[in-house]
């Protein structure tokens, strides 16, 4: 059965919350590595209309800074990210590649059918004001540089206050 229940964010006994690829919904052209979500990022972000989304339920209401784990190469320069719940949004724009090679297959014997990894970088979004309660978080590229967006792992909610 499938599982419906938002993730919380802002958990008082927690500084921060990941949402991780493996969990969001991808609209548009977006693609998992993998079709096992354990440890998979979406690629293939082509278009200003493809998006990620989490359904979250935000406990404690407040400031959070947003991060987002990303790679791409010198094509993504200049390709802006934002994040937005409930008509609130922060954004930036990625100012270096970072194209690390994927890693994991010089320790199989076979040829392995879940997700290979790779290092992503941290891009800081700003602050985001969250409001109590539940709704969708919403990742976005309101301005692609090219035709071929970053690879996307996470994003992180680290509470201000």
């Amino acid at each position: 059965s499938e599982d419906l229940r938002p993730f919380p964010v802002g958990h008082p006994s927690f500084s921060h919350t990941q949402l991780p690829a493996r969990d969001a919904v991808a609209h548009g052209n977006l693609q998992r590595s993998n079709r096992w979500p354990n440890c998979s990022f979406f690629t293939n972000w082509t278009s200003e209309a493809d998006s990620l989304t989490w359904e979250v339920e935000v406990l404690t209401e407040g400031e959070y800074e947003v991060v987002v784990y990303y790679t791409g190469d010198s094509a993504t320069i200049g390709t802006e990210l934002a994040v937005s719940f409930r008509g609130e949004h922060t954004g930036a724009s990625i100012l270096e590649a970072h194209t690390p090679p994927l890693r994991g297959m010089e320790h199989d014997r076979i040829p392995r059918g879940e997700s290979y990894v790779k290092e992503f970088a941290p891009l800081a979004l700003g602050s985001l004001f969250l409001s109590k309660g539940p709704g969708p978080l919403t990742l976005t590229t309101p301005k692609l540089a090219s035709n071929q967006g970053p690879d996307i792992r996470r994003v992180m909610l680290w509470r201000k206050n």
